[in-house]
């Protein structure tokens, strides 16, 4: 019957390992050794808040400090469609088909808005075009958090970047791109 011990790291998440092992990088020994069946019996009975320590520590640290801010408007709109429909952002061309002319024919292009916390990767419905080679104009729709918003955006072909403006949808997507020369 092989021996098991039970490992724990820096987040506090539990597991079993082979007694025999050295735990792997980041883990150490919790205190429990056993059968693995009396080391996951352990861990159900000791694991009770399964939430990450860091987690736990920044929400115990928001309940000791009372907020100031009081709301200024209550707003039915969600946290990442406000970041998103902020400003003109950069955006880069995530093509997924082996071609930009063969993503446009299928009437879809994802869109990289990296300015976003970690980025945010959005799959448009063309609406509207104007191609010239070497400059796409688009128009398109796409959902994001229930919210229909409305996309409009320039990609220079050879970079594959360029920028993107988001805004809630009005009833038609119309292409309205303001000419930058």
């Amino acid at each position: 019957m092989e021996d098991y011990i039970v490992v724990v790291n820096h987040e506090d998440f539990y597991s079993y390992w082979r007694g025999d092992l050295d735990p792997p990088a980041g883990w150490r020994p919790a205190g429990f050794s056993g059968t693995k069946e009396a080391c996951l019996d352990w861990i159900e009975k000791v694991w009770i808040d399964q939430r990450p320590r860091s987690l736990r520590e920044r929400m115990a640290a928001c309940e000791d400090t009372p907020s100031t801010d009081a709301p200024s408007e209550l707003s039915d709109e969600p946290d990442l469609v406000k970041r998103l429909c902020h400003e003109t952002q950069s955006v880069r061309c995530e093509l997924f088909g082996s071609q930009l002319d063969e993503r446009v024919a299928a009437g879809i292009i994802h869109l990289h808005f990296p300015q976003t916390d970690g980025g945010t990767t959005l799959g448009v419905q063309i609406t509207e075009r104007e191609w010239n080679g070497r400059e796409l104009r688009i128009a398109g729709a796409l959902t994001v958090d229930f919210v229909r918003l409305r996309c409009e955006a320039r990609i220079d072909s050879l970079t594959m970047a360029g920028t993107g403006r988001l805004e809630r949808a009005p009833e038609a997507v119309s292409l309205n791109l303001p000419d930058d020369s």
